[in-house]
């Protein structure tokens, strides 16, 4: 039997919804980031910018060899332990178990009693060396009943959360080292000056139609110039995460609870919110495959139906709507988008704009609404 370890892929699934813990693994259920050619596009710049950042900590990692290759989880962490039985030694892919829980770190630094890991994104950096990333990374409510609380910049969370629970995973195997983490990102602010950088990381797929980059053997960091990654310390941001409550657990709680959630491949209901209409587990009744999405809603007592409209599709306002409990358009009073100020000068409003959404949906109304002032506008236009 294959063991179900919590891998750092499968923690950040289970950080956006402990719900797909239980699809992710399960082919029974469609899965739309399988067929995501956009998605696809940007592992394979991630992929280039990984063996760049591999110069980083070495001078020629290749003639080094400090890859853990192997995608066999017992292999790759016997090749990880052989290779830190150095005081000084780069690895990349290096393999790490803990209970139930498995990460492969982008790329690890050793030099005796400390250890540097290295989560490598292609996320670019744009902002001056001299702000401080930590007011980049946590912020302060500026209003609202948490004004002046910190939290983590949505935009980096889960990049964050990620090398938070890699360090977590490190320092509980190595308690008597020193552990520093770092994110590697494309630097804005940095210009190769080596024509066709590019060029020495090409795409390509092996013998099992698997992708990797294939670079010059002899390729040494000196040959590469200015190397256009930014290297940032995330121990203070580590430190902050691993003191926040996650769905009212501590980090230290919320990992061991995904981690035995997946391993016993329970499926816990999350609750249902706008999120959910973004979850890749979702298909229409045509497929062959089940709907996560559809499971979720029927299990929370909103079983999707043909002659209802969910508020997804309600311009500007799905978040607004789903707090209050309403999931589908057919349950919105639209006397509640029929304001006084239903005009302005170059139109209708937003709200007026939602009324008549509302209205049309409820009426099954496919007609279209030209509203006077755009007509009065066409008419005014010169004939071509």
């Amino acid at each position: 039997m294959i063991k179900r370890y919590l891998t750092k892929s499968r923690f950040k699934e289970g950080l956006e919804c402990e719900t797909k813990l239980f699809y992710s693994n399960n082919s029974e259920y469609h899965n739309s980031k399988k067929e995501d050619s956009f998605l696809e596009a940007l592992a394979e710049g991630g992929f280039q910018v990984g063996e760049l950042a591999k110069f980083l900590v070495s001078e020629n990692p290749y003639e080094e060899s400090i890859s853990v290759k192997s995608l066999d989880y017992e292999i790759a962490l016997l090749e990880t332990k052989e290779k830190l039985k150095n005081d000084y030694v780069s690895i990349a892919e290096a393999a790490f178990n803990y209970k139930d829980l498995f990460i492969r770190v982008d790329l690890l630094k050793k030099e005796k009693e400390l250890i540097r890991i290295y989560e490598v994104k292609a996320k670019s950096w744009s902002e001056s060396d001299l702000h401080d990333p930590e007011e980049i990374f946590i912020k302060k409510y500026k209003t609202g009943k948490n004004k002046g609380k910190e939290y983590i910049n949505k935009e980096w969370y889960f990049y964050l959360y990620d090398i938070a629970f890699q360090r977590y995973v490190v320092n509980k195997i190595f308690p008597e080292f020193n552990i520093e983490s770092n994110l590697v990102l494309a630097d804005k602010n940095i210009s190769s000056n080596i024509d066709g950088l590019n060029q020495k990381f090409k795409l390509k797929k092996d013998t099992n139609n698997i992708k990797e980059v294939e670079v010059p053997k002899n390729l040494k960091k000196s040959d590469l110039g200015i190397i256009p990654l930014k290297v940032i310390n995330v121990d203070k941001t580590c430190d902050f995460i691993e003191n926040q409550l996650v769905n009212d657990k501590s980090f230290t709680d919320f990992v061991e609870y995904l981690s035995k959630v997946y391993k016993k491949n329970e499926r816990v209901f999350s609750v249902i919110d706008q999120r959910c209409f973004s979850c890749e587990y979702r298909t229409d009744k045509n497929s062959n495959l089940k709907s996560g999405f559809n499971e979720c809603f029927e299990k929370n007592g909103k079983q999707p139906d043909d002659s209802l409209s969910f508020v997804e599709d309600l311009w500007k306002s799905t978040k607004k709507e789903v707090d209050k409990g309403n999931f589908f358009i057919e349950q919105i009073n639209e006397n509640d988008y029929l304001r006084e100020d239903i005009k302005k000068n170059d139109g209708m409003t937003t709200n007026f704009r939602q009324y008549l959404q509302i209205i049309k949906t409820k009426n099954k109304d496919l007609s279209s609404y030209y509203d006077p002032k755009l007509t009065d506008t066409i008419l005014s236009f010169d004939k071509p």
